[in-house]
């Protein structure tokens, strides 16, 4: 395993960024997790076709 400066692993991200789907990618990563509800899930309701 190799430990690499601050200065290439800078060098490195400024590169991946410049691929949208390496930058989309890593603010999916970076994003703060949202928390569990407390309380139940809305019911969603379904009606079946045939007893229209």
């Amino acid at each position: 395993m190799r430990i690499i400066t601050d200065e290439v692993y800078a060098g490195i991200i400024k590169l991946m960024l410049e691929d949208p789907k390496v930058a989309l990618f890593q603010k999916l990563l970076l994003s703060q997790k949202a928390e569990p509800a407390d309380d139940k899930p809305d019911e969603i309701k379904t009606i079946n076709e045939v007893e229209k």
